[in-house]
């Protein structure tokens, strides 16, 4: 055989080796990018779940954010399927058989009594690469047979060097280096190969750059809380996981949450913003003192806990940590002139602790700093004993805040926006202990339902809210109250309601409850009762956070509500989503025709205002219409724990 031939030979064989080392590539890419994808959907579907506590997940959330190409949300506990959702299916030709070798299968989970199997539409990625491969495929083709039609008019000398100079270039391809050329000593005949190869950068290796790029940009996002700069929870565990299941290092240090007590207070007062702005002062207090170390990680869990891990520090030294921190938040509360800003949690972690247990102690810490006044810290090393005293003292003060009626009004104006439609002020809860220091409501609220006082503790609050509508008797105005899950779902709360209701027909017809949807459909029979009992008794109902759910048109109808207040997260993404406005404008038409007017809460600028205006929704509330404050000759009322 002769020397072209063998060259041919070798040519031929160089190129298959590298169109299939690029498919290898291409596929492998593709799967990381379809597994990414599916991870992301997954970790959102099941924050989407944790988040929903107390409502219902929104799943139409999910299918904005995500291609979604089967679902399937069961109710474990009820037996019986939420949504079940099947797309067409878009692959054909070549993109099925890629979907066939790298597509994940559907992912299933189970959260919180929701078991969930989840597939997202791959389409559009599978018909790309299916392109790209072909195209790939057709250049080296191409380019085999143009190189093996010009090698017997080349030189032997010419030859060895233009095969060289070709290998170096496939290798280049095989890196994914974005420019290949063959070297200046090529032949010129073989240098017209440059636009080929042009091509493939082009075509081929920049998009799988730009692949790359962006799983990395998927990581960063579904690892990064944009506000604070720090890494979030999904980052948290992964790297505190790592950290205590290492082998081959014994890893010992300190967790410490700094928790945002006052986030709730500031929100209310003076809107969201400020309360972005108060986050903002704590990350610098988080920076100032990890200054002081080496070895920390700094992490946002959420919206009010931020966390930081200090490597390799012993127990001891967590008084020092605690005090710096204390002594920035006491410099902080000054500045802003208030008497507590935040508690610090802290415990000791070494190999072969459990995420959860740590996060345990630390909750348990925060629970009993929370219980002193200013900003306090503790330290947490047991946290069975220290859980059970934190519970206790806790049980104690809210015991003190109900059997002595702690509990003060604030009140939040409304505005119409058309001449039909009535308004209302929403009351605030605020308590004090008996020294007359405020107490967190978020706090107060998260142990109350936790040691079961919170059924007492709403009739406390009702019980202020009737004495307030009777002081107020020449007036005309209505008051609305707000009722928790726990309330609603208890018979005896039901029939002590009514009882109190009965007594006095005539402030009984100026009151208005509002409840939440969750807490309506997460017992559609219980939901039913209280409102009777409402009804019944001539008062007036709201459903809270309404538009959150899938199921909140299910029991719509059925329910007739004389309000809906639509989510406060609505009223913040509405100007960036034309998908939700078109969302809220079918739903305001659907309660409208059933006579059913429509409430925006958390309105805090003019855009806001005109886009709800135009949107057809009937009163709005927020910092641009009021903000809270003590109530003396009230309008129109509810009472909010938020």
């Amino acid at each position: 055989m002769s020397a072209v031939a063998n060259v041919k030979k070798t040519t031929w064989l160089l190129f298959a080796l590298s169109i299939v080392v690029m498919s290898v590539i291409t596929l492998v890419i593709l799967n990381q990018s379809l597994q990414q994808n599916t991870h992301n959907a997954t970790q959102f579907t099941r924050n989407l779940i944790l988040e929903s506590v107390n409502k219902q997940p929104d799943w139409q959330a999910l299918q904005r954010q995500f291609p979604i190409q089967s679902i399937i949300v069961d109710d474990i506990e009820q037996e019986q399927r939420l949504v079940d959702y099947q797309a067409s299916d878009n692959n054909s030709g070549l993109s099925t058989l890629l979907a066939a070798i790298v597509e994940p299968q559907a992912s299933e989970i189970t959260v919180h009594g929701y078991q969930i199997q989840l597939k997202l539409d791959n389409s559009q990625a599978l018909n790309q690469t299916g392109i790209t491969m072909l195209l790939c495929l057709l250049v080296m083709i191409a380019l085999a047979a143009t190189l093996t039609k010009l090698l017997p008019r080349v030189a032997n000398k010419q030859l060895a060097i233009d095969k060289a100079n070709l290998q170096a270039a496939l290798e280049q391809i095989s890196e994914q280096q974005t420019d290949v050329q063959l070297a200046d000593s090529t032949s010129d005949t073989l240098l017209e190969l440059n636009a080929q190869l042009k091509t493939i950068n082009e075509q081929v290796i920049s998009p799988l750059l730009a692949k790359d790029d962006e799983i990395a940009a998927l990581k960063r996002h579904a690892f990064h809380d944009a506000l604070s700069g720090f890494g979030n929870k999904n980052l948290f565990k992964e790297e505190m996981m790592g950290l205590l299941q290492q082998s081959s290092v014994t890893n010992y240090g300190l967790l410490v949450i700094v928790r945002a007590s006052a986030l709730g207070a500031i929100n209310d007062e003076a809107g969201y913003a400020a309360g972005d702005s108060y986050i903002k002062d704590l990350v610098k207090v988080v920076n100032t003192v990890t200054a002081h170390y080496q070895r920390f990680s700094c992490y946002r869990l959420n919206t009010s806990d931020l966390a930081i891990t200090f490597n390799f520090e012993a127990k001891a030294e967590h008084t020092k940590i605690a005090e710096l921190f204390t002594g920035q938040l006491n410099d902080l509360t000054r500045k802003s002139e208030r008497d507590e800003l935040a508690n610090v949690g802290i415990t000791d972690f070494q190999s072969g602790d459990e995420v959860s247990e740590l996060l345990a102690r630390c909750d348990n810490a925060l629970s009993l700093a929370a219980t002193r006044s200013g900003n306090s810290w503790h330290f947490s090393d047991s946290p069975l004993n220290q859980a059970e005293q934190g519970k206790q003292q806790w049980r104690a003060l809210i015991m003190e805040v109900i059997e002595n009626s702690r509990v003060s009004l604030y009140g939040q104006p409304q505005m119409a926006l058309n001449d039909a439609a009535s308004v209302y002020t929403e009351l605030q809860a605020r308590f004090t202990d008996a020294e007359g220091q405020p107490i967190s409501t978020a706090s107060l609220i998260a142990q109350a339902q936790s040691n079961d006082l919170m059924i007492q503790l709403d009739k406390t609050i009702i019980e202020n809210a009737i004495n307030l509508a009777r002081d107020t008797a020449p007036y005309t105005d209505n008051y609305a109250i707000n009722l928790s899950n726990s309330s609603i779902m208890d018979a005896h709360f039901c029939i002590w309601l009514e009882r109190h209701l009965l007594r006095d027909p005539a402030i009984t017809r100026r009151l208005v409850f509002e409840v939440s949807e969750h807490g309506l459909t997460s017992d559609i029979a219980a939901g039913r009762r209280i409102i009777d009992i409402i009804h019944r008794v001539g008062a007036r109902f709201t459903i809270e956070h309404f538009g959150t759910s899938i199921l909140s048109l299910k029991y719509f109808r059925e329910l007739n509500p004389d309000w809906v207040k639509l989510d406060a997260s609505h009223t913040n993404e509405l100007q960036a989503d034309r998908k939700l406005q078109y969302f809220i404008r079918t739903l305001v038409d659907i309660t409208h025709q059933m006579g059913v007017r429509v409430i925006a809460e958390a309105v805090e600028t003019v855009e806001q205002k005109q886009l709800l205006d135009n949107l057809n929704i009937d009163v709005i509330q927020g910092y641009f219409v009021g903000k809270p404050e003590p109530i003396e000759v009230p309008s129109e009322t509810s009472v909010s724990f938020e």
